[in-house]
């Protein structure tokens, strides 16, 4: 019965860990998709800009 107990709380470790882990990857995947839409938004921003500077000196 003991052995029993200390297995499911090694089971349960484990997977609290492994949410953890699934976590912390889920964070970094988020802060990398936030990086490169800022990025995408200035170039954006950066092209537009240079098209009304365009414009106005046409």
């Amino acid at each position: 019965m003991v052995v029993e107990v200390q297995a499911a709380e090694v089971v349960i470790e484990m997977v609290m860990v492994d949410m953890m882990d699934f976590e912390v990857m889920v964070a970094i995947m988020v802060l990398i998709l936030v990086t490169v839409v800022e990025e995408a938004m200035m170039m954006v921003d950066q092209d537009m800009e240079t098209k009304v500077v365009d414009m106005v000196i046409k």
